[in-house]
């Protein structure tokens, strides 16, 4: 839905999820799909978030070209790695899965 010419999304009782933020979780814990919302185009994409063996993100695939088929690194599916070093970093596309994923679709 769009209120004041941005998209809005009202979930969990008017609360935004912003699955970004999911840098950790359990051990063992190797991935979390999730639906991502782009808010500035309102695309909804399915997304999966991986994590190493000690539950720090490594990366995240796309299952989505983001609209922009144009762009050789954004594919439908496409990853970006984040070091464990520094999990908050996006790094840039990569055509493919994530070599960490731990089922293939």
């Amino acid at each position: 839905m769009k209120e004041n010419g941005k998209f809005v999304y009202k979930v969990m009782e008017g609360k935004q999820i912003n699955t970004r933020q999911r840098l950790y979780t359990v051990p063992g814990e190797r991935s979390i799909m999730d639906v991502k919302i782009n808010e500035k185009t309102g695309e909804i994409y399915m997304r999966e978030t991986i994590f190493d063996k000690c539950g720090r993100r490594m990366g995240n695939n796309d299952f989505t070209d983001h609209g922009r088929p144009d762009i050789p690194t954004h594919t439908n599916p496409h990853y970006h790695a984040n070091p464990a070093t520094d999990p908050a970093q996006h790094g840039k596309g990569i055509p493919g899965l994530h070599p960490e994923t731990p089922r293939r679709y």
